[in-house]
């Protein structure tokens, strides 16, 4: 896992109110639930466009409206809701990585793909699975590997 990157996905320490710096550190803000601002944060780092109807799709696909209104209360994440943010984060930084820039990161992950059956990266990314899929056609890209 690529952990500064990430962390920078995540917003940083000024989005993130903690700087991890290994995987055990970070595990340990995921434990203890990501603050709701990371949400926003990766949600509009990860939209196609800042449209708020886009960046709004994707907190939708993490945390439903009703508990979102909630989280609205305690301003925090639960352990659940924060591994979600943490895998398309994840996702995000590995894409910036092997393609070179936010722009074509937010393209890959918003882009059908055909290794995908045609689905887009962030519509499957929301399972352990589908973001192992995703994390797969993205290592095969870094290392030349075909099909």
């Amino acid at each position: 896992m690529l952990i500064k990157q990430t962390v920078e996905s995540l917003g940083g320490k000024r989005i993130l109110r903690a700087h991890p710096r290994t995987a055990t550190e970070l595990d340990a803000c995921v434990r203890k639930g990501f603050p709701l601002s990371v949400l926003n944060f990766v949600a509009t780092g990860t939209a196609i466009t800042t449209d708020k109807f886009h960046v709004r799709a994707i907190v939708d696909r993490m945390v439903s409206r009703s508990t979102y209104k909630r989280r609205l209360k305690q301003q925090r994440l639960s352990m659940r809701e924060s591994e979600a943010v943490l895998r398309l984060a994840t996702l995000q930084a590995t894409a910036k990585h092997v393609l070179g820039n936010d722009e074509l990161a937010r393209r890959f992950l918003n882009n059908p793909h055909p290794k995908l059956g045609g689905r887009k990266p962030i519509d499957i990314a929301d399972t352990e699975i589908g973001g192992r899929q995703v994390e797969e056609i993205l290592q095969r890209a870094f290392y030349g590997i075909p099909g």
